[in-house]
C-alpha cells in the first residue's frame, strides 16, 4: 500500500497543511505516536475502508474501532507541529 502521508495528515486533521518534514520522516513520526491498532485502523480507513470492514478485519467491534480512530486523531493533532505548519 503506497500512502501519501501529507494527504493522510490532512485527512486526519481536516486541515490544509504544509509539511515541514519529508514523507519518510513524517511516516515514522505518525507511526511512533500511534499504537499498532490505531495505525492499522487509520491506514485502512484512509484507503477507503468502512468502519465495519476494518472492525471485522481486526477482530474489534465498531464502537472500539471508532474510539481508536478518535484517539489516533487526537494524538496526531496534538503533535501536529512536529510534522507540519498549519
Amino acid at each position: 500500500m503506497n500512502i501519501d502521508y501529507h494527504k493522510l495528515l490532512e485527512w486526519l486533521t481536516d486541515k490544509t497543511l504544509s509539511l515541514t518534514k519529508d514523507e519518510h520522516t513524517t511516516k515514522y513520526a505518525i507511526k511512533g505516536k500511534l499504537t499498532k491498532k490505531e495505525y492499522k485502523i487509520v491506514l485502512h480507513l484512509f484507503a477507503g475502508g468502512e468502519i465495519s470492514e476494518v472492525a471485522e478485519k481486526l477482530n474489534l467491534d465498531e464502537k472500539r474501532t471508532s474510539e481508536l480512530l478518535k484517539s489516533a486523531k487526537k494524538k496526531v493533532i496534538s503533535n501536529l507541529g512536529k510534522f507540519a505548519q498549519i
